[in-house]
């Protein structure tokens, strides 16, 4: 479609360049985008999840934790 020649060729050539266009935006998005975000949010899902392990076994100062005997 981007190459057409003759009578309707300009309206075949934006189609073709629309649809070329957008099978190569999909492609790059499916091959290098979403397994990069998959990646990107297992490892802050796995850092949450030390960090609330590593919260659990500090001790803490606060004040709302302590039990007042008032």
């Amino acid at each position: 479609m981007i190459i057409a020649t003759g009578s309707g060729a300009e309206a075949r050539k934006v189609m073709g360049m629309a649809l070329f266009g957008g099978m190569t935006l999909a492609t790059f998005l499916g091959v290098f985008i979403y397994p990069m975000l998959y990646v990107l949010i297992g490892k802050i899902g796995s850092y949450e999840k030390k960090r609330a392990k590593l919260l659990e076994q500090t001790p803490s100062n606060h004040p709302e934790k302590e039990i007042s005997n008032e």
